[in-house]
């Protein structure tokens, strides 16, 4: 917790070298109160960097699009792939994180590049009540993917 403050603060203390800017997507309000889903654009060499946090903590929140923008501004810095790169205060859970992240990448891209099939594995209805459109049905699916062995991924898409 003491790393996530510091890193907190040193973002907050640095907002204006990094021309930061934070918006507040409201739409969490009507399904999940009390949730933050934040946009997070810093600016870097003249180059806008963005990432996208959502958490009930809003400075976890902060420090999830805050991480996201600066993955992406490494990557560019490096002329490196953004696949299996993962930025966190813990080195350990960055590591996992990291490769969490280059499976399922790795999966998809599988799948799509040999034109292999995903094994359904459900498909439900849901009813979902919006404000501008009243109950719209949507149904999830899910899929198995073929990952690396000893991993698991399920793809899943809403549709509605």
């Amino acid at each position: 917790m003491a790393y996530q403050e510091k890193l907190s603060q040193w973002i907050l203390s640095n907002a204006k070298n990094l021309n930061l800017k934070i918006i507040h997507l409201d739409w969490t309000k009507k399904y999940f109160e009390h949730l933050y889903d934040l946009v997070v654009s810093i600016q870097i060499n003249s180059e806008k960097f963005e990432g996208r946090g959502a958490d009930y903590n809003k400075d976890i929140a902060l420090l999830k699009g805050f991480s996201e923008a600066m993955e992406r501004f490494i990557c560019k810095s490096n002329k490196i792939s953004s696949i299996g790169v993962a930025a966190h205060y813990n080195q350990d859970l960055a590591k996992e994180n990291a490769l969490f992240e280059f499976m399922e990448r790795y999966s998809i891209a599988y799948h799509f590049e040999n034109q292999i099939g995903m094994k359904r594995l459900s498909k439900k209805e849901h009813l979902v009540d919006t404000k501008h459109f009243g109950a719209v049905k949507m149904q999830m699916h899910q899929f198995l993917m073929k990952t690396p062995e000893g991993h698991s991924g399920v793809f899943a898409i809403a549709e509605g």
